[in-house]
């Protein structure tokens, strides 16, 4: 099974959005307007363009775990869409609707990079003091102890063969030093491995159940205008400028997924009333949306076939791809968040 697996991954190609999904932003041609915010560059693709891709996303990489391959984000994700295009508006869902809705929300929640980098940010805000603080103490008894440990260890890619090769080269004394001048220096970062980042997705359920039970907004565009998405569809936003970080289940925060060109979500967690309220946009509230979903995006923009309508949002535009780390005094305490 362990060799199945690992046959199975060779090359995959994970979508941190669905095709199914991207799929409803296609023009005429079947083409995705597209723009890039690396390269400031409007383009045309399909829906499995590379960009919407990352290699072995969605699984541990240690053989001995569970694997979670692509076909079981899949099923949430055809579940989801079959529901999505089904949507009437002004009619209330189903317990079953709802709950498929609540499950592709927290699981698009979770599988984008702008998350990944996000929660980097803020396991390294947390812990990096700390960590450092541990390594400061280590002994150069405990690095030679480390540097043996490390080269007997079976490596599992082709990076950690000539990361051992190296290391095996080395003196103790050149392993101490260099070890003491990467761990201090300040381009040391801390965060998550693949393995850490897939543990997410066994959150989803468990998510899934809150998001249920939140008061629903489903707002739809006008029709001279229409939402567009991005490749970190799902996100959290605070009610207020002032207010300090939000997250899935931040009671002072609000939730938003462009369900397609014509229907946003927008869930309150402050709000349990397990119900959906519906309302008509104008076209400046489609804009202020659409100007957010661009602001929350991470690489990729994505548009119908209309050109000028993301010319628009973008014109003289500059994007931060991660929030910031802020800290805040609360006593004794430091609250950390992003903002």
């Amino acid at each position: 099974m362990a060799q199945l697996n690992k046959n199975m991954n060779k090359n995959q190609g994970h979508h941190v959005v669905p095709k199914s999904y991207l799929n409803q932003w296609r023009g005429f041609d079947n083409q995705l307007q597209l723009f890039t915010h690396d390269d400031g560059r409007f383009f045309k693709r399909g829906s499995d363009w590379t960009g919407f891709k990352r290699k072995n996303y969605n699984i541990y990489q240690d053989e001995n775990n569970f694997y979670l391959p692509e076909q079981i984000t899949e099923k949430v994700d055809a579940q989801a869409i079959e529901v999505i295009r089904s949507i009437s508006f002004n009619q209330p869902l189903t317990g079953y609707e709802r709950s498929v809705i609540a499950t592709a929300v927290a699981l698009q929640y979770m599988r984008t990079p702008r998350f990944r980098a996000e929660s980097d940010l803020m396991l390294e805000a947390q812990f990096k003091e700390p960590f450092l603080e541990h390594q400061r103490k280590r002994t150069d008894e405990d690095l030679i102890k480390l540097k043996q440990e490390i080269v007997s260890e079976k490596p599992e890619t082709s990076r950690d063969s000539l990361a051992i090769e190296e290391i095996i080269k080395m003196t103790d004394q050149e392993f101490i030093d260099s070890y003491r001048d990467f761990i201090m220096g300040d381009n040391s970062r801390l965060g998550l491995n693949t393995f850490g980042h897939s543990k997410f997705i066994f959150k989803v359920p468990e998510k899934a159940e809150g998001i249920f039970r939140f008061l629903w907004l489903v707002y739809k565009a006008p029709k001279d205008s229409s939402f567009i998405t991005s490749d970190n569809p799902c996100f959290a936003v605070p009610k207020e400028e002032s207010d300090f970080g939000v997250g899935l289940f931040s009671p002072n925060g609000l939730i938003i997924f462009p369900l397609r060109p014509d229907l946003c979500l927008i869930i309150c967690p402050g709000t349990k009333a397990c119900d959906e309220v519906y309302k008509k946009l104008s076209k400046s509230l489609t804009k202020e949306i659409n100007q957010l979903i661009v602001k929350h995006s991470y690489d990729v923009v994505v548009g119908g076939g209309n050109t000028t309508h993301l010319e628009s949002l973008l014109k003289n535009y500059s994007h931060k791809k991660t929030k910031e780390v802020s800290v805040k005094d609360s006593g004794d305490y430091k609250l950390i968040a992003l903002k």
